[in-house]
């Protein structure tokens, strides 16, 4: 009985369909997306960055690391609500993470509330360097250290462009208080001087 050759060729096809359909392509883990995402950003594509990092929190959802790099991106694209709400996530799962991530919450804030982020940001930054200096956690590095000195630094200007504008109110009451003290003292000291003269004529 002779084969039909137009059949066994339909079932080739068939069986090499089948197989492939069969094979799945490998996922790729949080690890290696947010790898290309990083690889991403060296080459100025934070748009693919975002899409990386994106896919890697869907598939690590409490990761705050990823939450904070998605965010960096994020504030990159103009997408301060989205930020916003991967940094407050962020600092409220795991606060004393990667500290940097309150002094980008604080920019997308004003006032008083910007103002406790970078306290609280530049706190955690200054613990890490006492850290560094005992010797209690990471091994004493210089570059780390000279980092976060500039980010420190960085911060409190700042805090100071934040009292230069939202909290300028807040630098009068401080320079009144400064000035009523001064006058209050002066007072004093005048009495005190008024009332050693008059017991030295008694």
């Amino acid at each position: 009985m002779s084969r039909n050759p137009k059949r066994a060729a339909a079932m080739s096809k068939k069986r090499s369909t089948s197989s492939s359909s069969n094979t799945k392509k490998p996922v790729a883990t949080p690890e290696q997306l947010v790898e290309q995402g990083n690889i991403a950003l060296t080459r100025l594509q934070p748009e693919l960055a975002s899409r990386f990092f994106s896919n890697a929190l869907e598939l690590s959802p409490n990761d705050t690391l990823i939450m904070d790099s998605l965010a960096d991106v994020c504030i990159q694209l103009g997408e301060n609500e989205k930020a916003y709400n991967l940094l407050l996530k962020s600092a409220s799962d795991e606060p004393t993470t990667n500290p940097v991530k309150w002094l980008y919450l604080a920019q997308l804030q004003q006032g008083h509330d910007a103002l406790k982020c970078y306290q609280t940001g530049i706190g955690l930054l200054e613990a890490n360097i006492s850290t560094i200096n005992t010797g209690t956690g990471t091994v004493a590095n210089s570059n780390t250290n000279t980092n976060l000195i500039n980010q420190i630094c960085k911060a409190y200007c700042s805090v100071a462009e934040l009292y230069l504008s939202d909290l300028w109110y807040a630098l009068q009451c401080l320079l009144c208080f400064i000035y009523t003290c001064f006058i209050y003292i002066h007072i004093y000291m005048l009495y005190i001087g008024v009332v050693h003269v008059l017991s030295i004529n008694m």
